[in-house]
């Protein structure tokens, strides 16, 4: 498996960093981790997909994103530094590596150009995350953010099976 994050490391550096990445594995519906939890590690997912959510005033679920295989969930509060900013749910079996904060302050430090890497794919979200944005607050003819929200709760309700993940009445 090839994540992104690592892409810049050559394949002898690649496999030390993984080996010394802890293996995990979630069941459909368990959480990585929640909203306000300590970023203290980052998630590269080797199986399964992740959903990234958070609840909304009104109790209905905003999901941001969904993951996969290949990619990593969890490095933005290992940038910045601080708490989680949303909750990270498995929507089937899923298995992860995860590097803990000093394995990929370590890394960063031995290879600049991880920083990089960092960079494109946060980038690449804040363009993912446009049009939803863009939709919001225009409104008009596309899907309504509501009417995404219900889909995705739909789905998530489905991984889950709780109540959280329905509409509040």
């Amino acid at each position: 498996m090839r994540w992104d994050l690592l892409r810049a490391l050559g394949e002898d550096e690649r496999r030390q960093v993984l080996a010394s990445a802890r293996r995990r594995r979630f069941r459909r519906g368990e959480v990585l981790f929640h909203r306000g939890d300590p970023g203290d590690a980052v998630h590269l997912i080797a199986s399964g997909t992740v959903a990234v959510y958070i609840a909304t005033p009104t109790g209905s679920m905003a999901i941001f994103a969904v993951f996969g295989p290949g990619e990593a969930v969890g490095e933005m509060a290992l940038i910045e530094g601080g708490e989680r900013t949303a909750t990270a749910i498995a929507m089937e079996p899923a298995e992860t590596l995860s590097l803990r904060r000093e394995q990929l302050d370590e890394l960063r430090a031995h290879h600049p150009q991880i920083d990089r890497v960092l960079v494109d794919l946060l980038a690449a979200r804040v363009r993912r995350q446009g049009p939803c944005t863009a939709r919001r607050s225009r409104g008009g003819g596309r899907r309504s953010l509501t009417s995404r929200r219900t889909t995705r709760r739909s789905a998530l309700a489905t991984a889950d099976g709780s109540a959280a993940a329905r509409p509040a009445r």
